[in-house]
């Protein structure tokens, strides 16, 4: 019998588990949210709104690493959908402010249960830290603008 090879400990093994693990998870939480008409991107959207409260693009975009015009795609669906609702500051109109709508603060709260379950059954209950830790170490500061569009 010949012994297993142990797994490449290279970096390119590491991320190629990485996109790995983020398709599985992108799968997973497109079947649940399908029956809620919610996409990952539009319940990501969603779970800002209702931690951050009301806010800009740019903010939203950095709370969810997407990139502004993909922001603006998913609110404009949400929008059809009035699960939020935007807000033009009169002062400087370039500045857009993003609101839950409470049908939006409803759809969350039915799909939040659903994708808490989709995370405990992907992450083992005791690696959610190391999990965050890892996150937070790969995922880059956002940068700084002045403009917030």
């Amino acid at each position: 019998m010949i012994a297993a090879s142990p797994p490449s400990l290279s970096p390119t093994a590491a991320l190629t588990g990485l996109l790995t693990l983020a398709e599985t998870f992108q799968q997973r939480l497109q079947r649940v949210l399908r029956p809620l008409a919610l996409t990952p991107s539009q319940y990501a959207l969603l779970d800002a709104l209702a931690t951050l409260g009301p806010c800009h693009h740019r903010k939203l975009g950095a709370q969810v690493s997407r990139s502004s015009g993909n922001v603006t795609t998913v609110v404009d669906h949400l929008e059809r959908d009035s699960l939020v609702q935007r807000e033009r500051n009169r002062a400087d109109r370039r500045l857009v402010t993003v609101h839950l709508t409470e049908a939006g603060r409803a759809r969350y709260r039915q799909a939040q249960p659903l994708v808490t379950a989709v995370a405990a059954e992907l992450v083992p209950e005791g690696m959610v830290s190391a999990t965050l830790d890892l996150v937070a170490d790969l995922t880059p500061e956002p940068e700084q603008d002045d403009d917030a569009s």
